[in-house]
């Protein structure tokens, strides 16, 4: 079983969609591991609801 914790960031104190991310994690019988990733997206972030 995969434990995982993912933390995401803007890069700014202003909020927004996030730029970067790093996930936490361990699976059975295996190394703790820390990986870091980026997020590249293909059209803007739009907030919806009410």
């Amino acid at each position: 079983m995969l434990s995982a914790l993912v933390l995401a960031f803007t890069g700014s104190d202003r909020g927004g969609a996030i730029q970067w991310g790093v996930e936490i994690g361990h699976g059975k019988g295996e190394l703790p591991f820390i990986q870091r990733y980026d997020v590249e997206w293909t059209e803007p972030a739009t907030r919806t609801g009410g």
